[in-house]
């Protein structure tokens, strides 16, 4: 995501007991197709049961997706952009442009097809508008990131495959905090980008 330089520097089993060998075939024809009838029965209740399991497992752990991406439609402002060690650093984001470009930058997310757009706003920065398609991807644990690829004014791919995870650290109807964890010069750096919502 980022490149730096400072400046001051993720079966049922059953029997067949026959007492008359006359109706022996009848009883075998009919056993059987009674055993073949529960047994498929039997089948599709566990298989109904299994999908059914498979089916909340996965509502579940989508449901807090589905939830983060409506919070997340519409406009946003990226309101400052912080460091947590002091000085002052040469930062490029996204692999696009440095900090003090980003800082004020809007942004608009729309979940029905998992696209949006940032344009930078400050003086001496590219104003042209910004085309990425993103997505809150299931976390293996409690963290949630949040995945962007760059894109072309005809919706293609900038980076090829490739696109940046940033750390999703709050979400709500107003706040958004996105946080990036690398190491720089041996010590742990954290880049955080505070974002208001437009009302």
């Amino acid at each position: 995501m980022v490149s730096m330089v400072a400046n001051r520097i993720i079966v049922v089993i059953f029997k067949l007991n026959f007492t008359n060998s006359c109706i022996c075939s009848n009883l075998v024809s009919i056993n059987v197709n009674q055993h073949n009838s529960l047994q498929m029965r039997f089948l599709k209740l566990i298989l109904g049961v299994v999908m059914m399991i498979i089916g909340l497992c996965s509502c579940k752990s989508t449901q807090p997706i589905r939830q983060a991406e409506r919070t997340l439609k519409g406009n946003w402002t990226l309101t400052n952009v912080s460091y947590s060690r002091p000085g002052k650093f040469n930062v490029k984001l996204y692999n696009d442009a440095g900090s003090d470009c980003f800082q004020n930058s809007t942004w608009t997310f729309v979940p029905n097809n998992n696209t949006g757009t940032y344009q930078f706003t400050n003086s001496g920065c590219d104003t042209t508008l910004k085309n990425v398609k993103w997505t809150i991807p299931i976390p293996d644990g409690d963290s949630y990131s949040f995945m962007m690829k760059p894109l072309t004014a005809k919706k293609k791919s900038i980076e090829g495959n490739k696109g940046f995870r940033t750390g999703l650290q709050m979400l709500t109807e107003n706040t958004m905090v996105w946080s990036q964890k690398l190491q720089f010069e041996g010590q742990p750096f954290v880049i955080t980008m505070n974002f208001s919502k437009n009302q």
